[in-house]
């Protein structure tokens, strides 16, 4: 992770979730209609969790079951992501969006 990025959980197109017990979890996930996916990776356990949905969910649900699969299988691992989440969730709260003067005037661009 790095700490100076907008996001320190995010890196290359993965989710990086460190939690105090050691573990690190990379997550990638995507959803268009009529399908979601998420692949969960905890290296140091050897573990890798695959959900793959042919319905329209969105990743809460396939990200969650992963998350519950993991869980499953790893000891403590439910309660380190939870403590990690708690930290993390104010990163992932939206918030409206506030243009400054930077965003007024007239723009010019080529493609």
């Amino acid at each position: 992770t790095n700490p100076n990025s907008p996001n320190p959980y995010y890196s290359s197109g993965w989710g990086v979730l460190p939690t105090a017990d050691g573990r690190v979890t990379l997550l990638s996930n995507g959803a268009i209609a009529g399908t979601a996916t998420t692949l969960l990776i905890v290296p140091k356990e050897n573990l890798v969790v695959v959900v793959l949905t042919n319905t329209t969910v969105g990743n809460d649900f396939s990200d969650s079951t992963a998350f519950k699969i993991a869980g499953t299988l790893l000891e403590g691992y439910t309660e380190s992501l939870g403590k990690l989440f708690e930290q993390v969730e104010p990163l992932f709260t939206e918030k409206p969006f506030v243009a400054d003067e930077s965003y007024f005037g007239e723009w010019q661009g080529f493609i």
